[in-house]
């Protein structure tokens, strides 16, 4: 395959992970709300994704924390420090088990499916362009 080629392939291919906009977007709901649709066994189909605002007018949300307690759980955008985020979104009095993440809709239930469909993408590039 020609150079040429190969580069504007990869330039492609990279522009289709470039993010459109600054906020991040999360699932926000709570189990206490929504019941089953938002709980451990999360329903995305009855959740959709929320724009991030900025908080007190300045301040971006700088990812999605989905915390649990005894009886709920919660999605919703994560202000504190990204440094030590699970540290800081544990502090909260509501929550004994809190996991912060950073991309847009990670809040959702733990799956590993978009993890190894983007490996097997990669490789899949990777073998073409080599």
């Amino acid at each position: 395959m020609f150079p040429s080629v190969k580069i504007i392939l990869t330039v492609a291919i990279l522009a289709t992970f470039v993010c459109s906009g600054y906020s991040i977007k999360c699932y926000y709901c709570s189990s206490a709300v929504y019941n089953n649709s938002c709980g451990i066994h999360f329903l995305k189909a009855n959740n959709s994704l929320y724009n991030c605002p900025n908080a007190n007018g300045n301040r971006p949300a700088v990812g999605c924390s989905k915390y649990m307690n005894s009886t709920t759980v919660t999605r919703e955008c994560f202000y504190g420090n990204r440094r030590n985020a699970t540290a800081e979104c544990n502090k909260s009095p509501y929550a004994s088990n809190c996991t912060v993440c950073f991309t847009d809709g990670c809040n959702s239930s733990s799956s590993l499916l978009p993890m190894v469909g983007g490996i097997l993408l990669m490789l899949g590039v990777a073998r073409f362009l080599a």
